[in-house]
């Protein structure tokens, strides 16, 4: 694997971490998919609407390789979600950034 900047790498870790906790401790995924989240007024879980919104217009310093990796990271299903060593095969570790 070729050397990655401090900075990329940090980012990835800390954009691995934020979708991690958010994923595990604020939303709750049903067998079919779905996602939902429990309201704290009303004690009940509801189904989570996504916003329409890309991935691109979320990190717009991205290049399509991390677009890619993000979205590879994002699955809804945990059964398509890769693992942690998974993820580091994904072709945009290969790439390589000037600095």
């Amino acid at each position: 694997m070729p050397a990655l900047g401090v900075r990329t790498l940090l980012y990835v870790l800390h954009v691995w971490t934020c979708l991690y906790v958010c994923l595990r401790v604020c939303v709750c995924v049903h067998h079919s998919g779905q996602l939902y989240e429990k309201n704290a007024n009303t004690d009940r879980f509801e189904v989570l609407t996504p916003k329409r919104t890309s991935l691109r217009h979320r990190v717009p310093e991205a290049d399509e390789h991390m677009l890619s990796f993000i979205a590879y990271l994002l699955q809804v299903d945990p059964h398509k979600r890769p693992s942690a060593q998974h993820a580091l095969q994904h072709p945009w570790f290969n790439v390589v950034y000037n600095e």
